[in-house]
């Protein structure tokens, strides 16, 4: 499964779809500021959304921030058919960085990290906890 197919895949699985903000975007195709953005997401809480270019986000709370991973480029429209970019990138609190990397990212990770049932933020919880 290429990397477009498994972030399409988990957001059809995921529950809860929220509003994309225009504000999150940096101006460059990268969503810095969802990773700060209050979003009331609970450790381990994931939310989906589509940015109006329809890319796909998967949103992650953390003890930390956000992390974001989505669809580096929007999609094309060539001779009726929609073109997706196999290019997937998370944005990540920075903190974070080191465990989820900055940039684009590969299967695992994306596995590993935006499954509702087991994702970075749930992962963390589960390090402190006593």
């Amino acid at each position: 499964m290429t990397n477009l197919n498994q972030l399409r895949f988990q957001a059809k699985h995921i529950k809860t779809e929220i509003a994309f903000d225009p504000k999150w975007s940096n101006g460059t195709g990268y969503f810095d500021h969802a990773v700060t953005a209050d979003l009331g997401l609970t450790p381990g809480q994931v939310v989906k959304t589509e940015s109006p270019d329809g890319r796909f986000l998967i949103l992650v709370g953390t003890r930390f921030g956000n992390v974001a991973f989505f669809e580096r480029y929007s999609p094309e429209t060539k001779d009726g058919v929609v073109e997706y970019s196999h290019v997937i990138v998370a944005n990540a609190p920075t903190k974070l960085r080191a465990l989820v990397g900055t940039g684009r990212i590969d299967d695992s990770v994306l596995c590993m990290m935006a499954v509702e049932h087991c994702n970075i933020g749930k992962t963390i919880e589960d390090l402190f906890e006593v």
